[in-house]
């Protein structure tokens, strides 16, 4: 796997927790409806929100200081967890398809990154060509996947105002939105050139 692959679907990643990070720790009213699903009350979850949100903080600083398998298991199951509990606090299912930008970075990483041992630093590798073939059909559905987000919830510019602090980190948080395309051509095109195309 390309480097630039790697360090893409890394800082892509590392956007995503520090945007989430920074906006749990200002405990996001809306995201009290999470900790409502597991019976956490209000004044807990006020507690407990801005630690989830310093956990974001460490995971982003350790994807690109230093990342491993290990931590992108727990990115995998951490990004896929939040994700389907928008649609069990009310959201729709939207929510979830749409945050294949979130989901889908550490998930293509621990395809590219073969088998190391869990806690060996996980830079760039020689994947094999199925790792490779299946990232890319990864990353591709992940891409359709913010496509149709879009395309349901539609690119109103009023999502992406800036009017404070908090409107910065969440524009951070959606890096994915660009990253995941932006790693899918470059592993197509390193792909293209390692086959001779």
């Amino acid at each position: 796997m390309s480097a630039a692959v790697s360090l893409i679907l890394r800082a892509s990643l590392a956007a995503c927790f520090a945007g989430h990070g920074v906006v749990a720790l200002t405990v996001h009213a809306p995201w009290l409806a999470f900790f409502a699903l597991f019976g956490i009350e209000q004044a807990a979850a006020r507690v407990l929100m801005p630690l989830v949100g310093a956990l974001d903080l460490v995971v982003a600083v350790l994807l690109l200081a230093r990342p491993c398998r290990a931590l992108y298991l727990w990115a995998a199951a951490w990004t896929l967890f939040t994700a389907i509990l928008r649609p069990l606090a009310g959201g729709e299912l939207i929510d979830l398809i749409a945050r294949a930008a979130n989901w889908a970075p550490p998930l293509a990483l621990l395809l590219l990154t073969g088998r190391p041992r869990w806690l060996a630093r996980a830079d760039a590798s020689s994947p094999s060509a199925r790792a490779r073939d299946l990232a890319m059909a990864l990353l591709a559905l992940a891409t359709a996947a913010i496509g149709a987000g879009f395309a349901v919830r539609g690119v109103g510019m009023r999502s992406w105002a800036i009017h404070g602090v908090l409107d910065v980190f969440t524009l951070i948080e959606r890096a994915g939105v660009v990253g995941v395309p932006a790693a899918l051509i470059t592993l197509v095109v390193a792909t293209a050139r390692r086959r001779g195309c």
